[in-house]
C-alpha cells in the first residue's frame, strides 16, 4: 500500500518561516544612517515640543485660575451649591454631569462605531464599500460627537439661563 503525501504550499504553517526563504542581509549606506538619525532627532524634538505644549498650557491655566483659587478655594472643586448672590460655588454637578454624559455617548458610540467599522470590512458587498464605505463611517463617529458636545453645550446653557433668570 502507498501513501500518498500531499505538498504543503510555501508559507503554510506546516513549513518553517526560514526554509524556502534565503535572507541577503542589505549594508546601509552613509546616506541611509544620516536620514535614520535624522529622523530619530525629528520624532525626539517632535516629542519634546508636545510636552513643552502641555506644560506651558498647565502653567498658563495654573496662573489664570489662581486668583479663583485664592478666592473660593479648594471648596470650589467639592461643593455643589451654585449661588452667585451669596458668593458660593461649586462644580461638582458639572463635572458629574459632564462624566456622565461622556459615559452615555460612549456607551453608545464605541459599539456603534466597532459594528459600522466591522460591516464595512468584513461583511459589507464590494460593490458598497466603494466611496460610501469611506465617508460612512468617519461620518457615523462625527454625528455622535456632534450630538454629544450640542447637548453638553444646550445643557450649560440652560443651567446658566435657570440660575440668572429662573426658566428654560
Amino acid at each position: 500500500m502507498s501513501v500518498l503525501h500531499r505538498q504543503q504550499p510555501v508559507g503554510s504553517a506546516l513549513t518553517p518561516v526560514g526554509e524556502n526563504l534565503r535572507f541577503v542581509p542589505r549594508r546601509s549606506s552613509r546616506a541611509s544612517r544620516f536620514a535614520d538619525f535624522s529622523f530619530q532627532g525629528l520624532v525626539w524634538l517632535s516629542a519634546a515640543g508636545v510636552l513643552a505644549i502641555v506644560a506651558f498650557i498647565l502653567t498658563e491655566l495654573i496662573k489664570g485660575s489662581s486668583l479663583s483659587l485664592h478666592q473660593f478655594g479648594w471648596k470650589f472643586f467639592i461643593g455643589s451649591d451654585w449661588d452667585p448672590v451669596n458668593g458660593n460655588f461649586g462644580s461638582v454637578p458639572f463635572i458629574y454631569g459632564t462624566l456622565v454624559s461622556s459615559l452615555v455617548a460612549l456607551i453608545i458610540a464605541v459599539p456603534l462605531s466597532l459594528g459600522v467599522a466591522i460591516f464595512i470590512t468584513e461583511m459589507c458587498p464590494r460593490s458598497l464599500r466603494g466611496s460610501r464605505g469611506k465617508v460612512a463611517a468617519p461620518r457615523c463617529s462625527g454625528v455622535t460627537s456632534d450630538l454629544h458636545w450640542r447637548r453638553r453645550l444646550a445643557g450649560q446653557v440652560c443651567s446658566l439661563v435657570r440660575s440668572t433668570e429662573g426658566a428654560c
